[in-house]
């Protein structure tokens, strides 16, 4: 859950994600809404159709989640039908964009992008002295790298 939930917060396509989720008890129902811009309170939740909700901070959402009577399994695969439908959705702009720029240009790009990202990082964590904490963006170039590696060796 802790990945879907990183991604939500990090990589989401929407400026606002809601869920309607199922409480452990029978009838019960709960809405989850995650809300970019009420960062870094953008979390809420709220019970059935109440009014009232209450915000939460990144890890206060996390903590929240064990105490209030949310059905997790639910909550989890409500995120990742959303998080794969962004994936569709994203799929489907690479391509069209693929189809105006062509393939060789868009990848070129893409992984230039990855690699100034990711160089801005590591001059982040030098600056501070923090080790840095890979982003999503510069994780998937590595693995990106890795793999095309890979695949060379292959053919």
């Amino acid at each position: 859950m802790e990945q879907l939930l990183v991604f939500i917060e990090t990589m989401a396509i929407d400026e606002k994600l809601t869920w309607r989720v199922n409480g452990k008890r029978p009838g019960e129902l709960f809405e989850i809404t995650w809300n970019r811009k009420l960062a870094p309170m953008g979390w809420s939740i709220r019970k059935g159709y109440e009014e009232s909700f209450e915000l939460f901070s990144n890890a206060d959402f996390r903590i929240a989640l064990q105490f209030v009577s949310i059905d997790l399994a639910h909550f989890e695969k409500a995120l990742s039908t959303n998080i794969l439908s962004q994936a569709v959705f994203a799929g489907m702009v690479v391509d069209q964009i693929k189809e105006i720029f062509g393939a060789e240009t868009v990848e070129k790009n893409v992984n230039e992008s990855r690699k100034f990202l990711s160089s801005i990082t590591d001059l982040a964590a030098a600056m501070t002295g923090k080790k840095a904490k890979e982003s999503p963006i510069a994780k998937h170039s590595t693995m990106t790298a890795k793999s095309q590696s890979k695949s060379h060796l292959l053919h």
